[in-house]
């Protein structure tokens, strides 16, 4: 049986693909994980050029992982939504505390 550290060290373990650079794989992300993406970072520069705010960090949420790619669906959180967020594009948002560490630090 193996353990979650082991799965975890699995999961960041570089892959060397057949005659080629080695390759980093990311763990994949569950439908619903808070997230900051970079809106049209994986689309060519040409398409991104003219439009502002492309390739900035947006807060957003995953709506789904394509297995077929490995790219998001992301839905963010002013509404907008893209299809095909290469995963160096996305970062998972720190967790809030939990209730009872707010109860402990005397929050209510």
């Amino acid at each position: 049986a193996s353990s979650s550290a082991d799965r975890a060290a699995a999961a960041r373990a570089a892959v060397a693909p057949e005659g080629g650079r080695q390759k980093r794989t990311l763990p994949v992300l569950d439908v619903g994980t808070a997230v900051r993406a970079r809106w049209l970072a994986s689309k060519p520069k040409t398409a991104r050029r003219n439009l502002m705010g492309a390739n900035r960090w947006y807060m957003g949420v995953v709506r789904a992982y394509h297995d077929a790619d490995g790219t998001y669906s992301i839905d963010y959180d002013d509404g907008a939504s893209e299809e095909g967020v290469a995963p160096q594009h996305v970062q998972v948002l720190e967790e809030e505390a939990d209730d009872e560490d707010d109860v402990a630090a005397g929050a209510k």
